[in-house]
């Protein structure tokens, strides 16, 4: 038997009860860079994936890069010096490995001048090879670090051998799932498990209240799904789900485009939402929109055009405003479509807006 567990005034019946043990450091900026720091921590395989997919360090596979970890240790809050600012999460591994973390919540992101003052912590990084070690500097935000910012700070790195880049808390998230379904030890499972409760119930951002956003799609946003890796929809819908997993019906509105199946089967990470009217949605070009430079920006060109196009044929209100979704490149999570017949779990008939499942829901249907 257990027992809920709240932190706070006692008879307080307003208040959540606490749903993760990264809970009992807090919900704020710190809390979440100290669960962020337990797990890298804790798992090797896990902190060269994350440095990996932020771009710290290049994608390789063999023993002697994973040995690029050996007696690697993890630092939070580190000060060094009074000049030098308080790092979030540093990694360390000497003399091969340094990498900063800089992580903020909410809409906030770093200041160029910010992040250029953890370079000024010269002898931190002096016992670190300058040819060959792993020498970098990494922000993690929810929404897309202005260019500017990126600009500026990798011109004055440019050389300091200090990498500079960004990742947002959608990746690290999307990385944690990955790593929680292929855990084999019991205890690591509990700890990616405890890390995705944090993130999704007690953490204060509040920012990512759809797992994975679900909508009825006929074949013509279909072929906006699978060509051109977009989605769009009204404010009635969440403002930035996490996932989307489009529900593909047999409502035909295009002849020249047939929908690969019907149902839930594919999901696709949401990198980006873009809040705009219709007159500004056919008025820009998708740089305008959304500049990051990506590996699906091709088919986002080829996504926003149908949009466009869609909107002037159905004569939208230029008026309303919209959210695009700009999404990565689709995954199969169900191997066959899960459909409103399956008894778990319970799709609606008619989808409503907003609606949502968790992962573990959509994975029942196979169990």
């Amino acid at each position: 038997m257990t027992s809920a567990l709240y932190i706070g005034k006692v008879g307080d019946t307003n208040k959540p009860p606490c749903e993760s043990v990264f809970r009992l450091v807090g919900k704020n900026e710190d809390a979440l860079t100290y669960a962020l720091g337990y797990l890298l921590a804790k798992d090797s395989t896990f902190c060269l994936a994350l440095l990996t997919q932020c771009g710290a360090i290049e994608p390789r596979r063999g023993k002697q890069w994973s040995r690029l970890l050996d007696g690697y240790q993890v630092h939070l809050q580190e000060v060094t010096g009074p000049k030098s600012g308080r790092r979030d999460v540093v990694i360390e591994s000497e003399p091969k490995l340094r990498v900063v973390l800089e992580a903020k919540i909410g809409r906030a992101v770093p200041t160029f001048q910010q992040l250029l003052k953890y370079v000024e912590a010269t002898e931190d990084w002096s016992r670190f090879d300058h040819e060959n070690a792993c020498r970098a500097i990494v922000a993690i935000t929810r929404p897309q670090l202005p260019k500017s910012t990126v600009d500026t700070v990798q011109g004055k790195l440019r050389d300091s051998g200090i990498k500079f880049n960004y990742c947002r808390w959608t990746q690290v998230y999307s990385l944690v799932q990955k790593h929680r379904r292929s855990r084999r030890s019991l205890g690591e499972v509990w700890m990616f498990d405890e890390f995705v409760r944090f993130f999704r119930r007690d953490y204060e951002m509040k920012s990512y209240d759809a797992e994975v956003a679900i909508q009825n799609v006929d074949n013509l946003n279909a072929k906006v799904f699978f060509d051109g890796l977009m989605y769009v929809t009204d404010q009635r819908d969440k403002a930035e789900p996490l996932y989307f997993a489009p529900y593909l019906t047999r409502t035909v509105k295009v002849e020249d485009y047939e929908s690969p199946y019907y149902g839930i089967r594919d999901v696709s990470r949401v990198r980006w939402v873009a809040d705009l009217n219709v007159e500004e949605l056919l008025e820009k070009d998708l740089d305008s929109i959304f500049s990051e430079n990506a590996e699906c920006r091709e088919k986002w060109m080829i996504g926003l055009d149908i949009i466009k196009e869609r909107a002037r044929k159905e004569s939208w209100q230029r008026v309303n405003r919209l959210y695009l979704y700009f999404l990565d490149e689709p995954f199969t999570l169900l191997k066959d479509p899960l459909t409103k017949e399956s008894k778990l779990p319970v799709i609606p008939s008619m989808i409503p807006k907003g609606f949502s499942l968790t992962f573990e829901q959509l994975l029942k249907s196979v169990r």
